[in-house]
């Protein structure tokens, strides 16, 4: 199988692109969406499991968690299941909340910025943000 590189899919277009191991990316008409997916069967029933959209969920990213859904369907449990009582289990532990949120994309987003931007970003939650509304429930559905 040849490598996939970003490169590749960041320009298409259009179809699927396998990367292995039945994992796919899943690409709207135009390329404007882009979705990583897998087929799996559990108790005879076809479902699709999905670990979010490209790029930002990245290929290496992807694969992690396609590792992992595929460890836990190979123990008999339903991935989707699995993470719809994940997503409850964090959302009623409070981990939900906007701060918690919040300081996640900061941590994810901050390498992009220069570190004056990055420092005024994080001052501002804390200072103006955080203690209005950090710790209000964030609820996705």
């Amino acid at each position: 199988m040849l490598k996939i590189t970003a490169k590749q899919l960041d320009h298409a277009v259009d179809g699927m692109i396998f990367v292995g191991d039945s994992l796919y990316l899943d690409i709207s008409a135009g390329g404007t969406k882009k979705y990583w997916r897998w087929k799996y069967k559990h108790d005879g029933k076809t479902n699709t499991a999905s670990y979010g959209t490209y790029p930002r969920t990245k290929l290496v990213d992807a694969k992690e968690l396609h590792r992992e859904a595929q460890r836990l369907v190979s123990q008999g449990i339903d991935y989707n299941k699995w993470k719809r009582l994940q997503k409850r289990t964090t959302i009623s532990s409070g981990k939900n909340t906007f701060e918690a949120i919040a300081r996640e994309w900061f941590a994810a987003t901050e390498h992009d910025w220069v570190a004056s931007h990055s420092s005024k970003i994080i001052n501002r939650l804390e200072n103006d943000i955080f203690p209005m509304i950090g710790g209000m429930p964030v609820r996705a559905d």
